[in-house]
């Protein structure tokens, strides 16, 4: 839902390569992002389990790329 509001990227509509491949993402910290996508899909997708360590990396990467993208923040 952010990606979609902060940068018109049909986000819900796309896959993770095709969100990646924005060029309205072009100069985010796209690796944080990629790595919170990818980790969703295999949740999702997969029906897999993210192990703890891993996902609380993951919720630090949404933070750190919503922080580093908001309006008037560092980009």
């Amino acid at each position: 839902a952010y990606a979609a509001a902060r940068f018109a990227v049909r986000a819900p509509y796309l896959s993770t390569e095709e969100v990646l491949a924005a060029p309205r993402l072009a100069d985010t910290p796209r690796e944080r992002l990629a790595a919170v996508l990818r980790a969703s899909d295999h949740a999702k997708f997969a029906a897999g389990r993210i192990p703890e360590p891993e996902r609380a990396q993951r919720v630090d990467d949404a933070e750190a790329f919503v922080r580093e993208t908001a309006e008037g923040g560092a980009s």
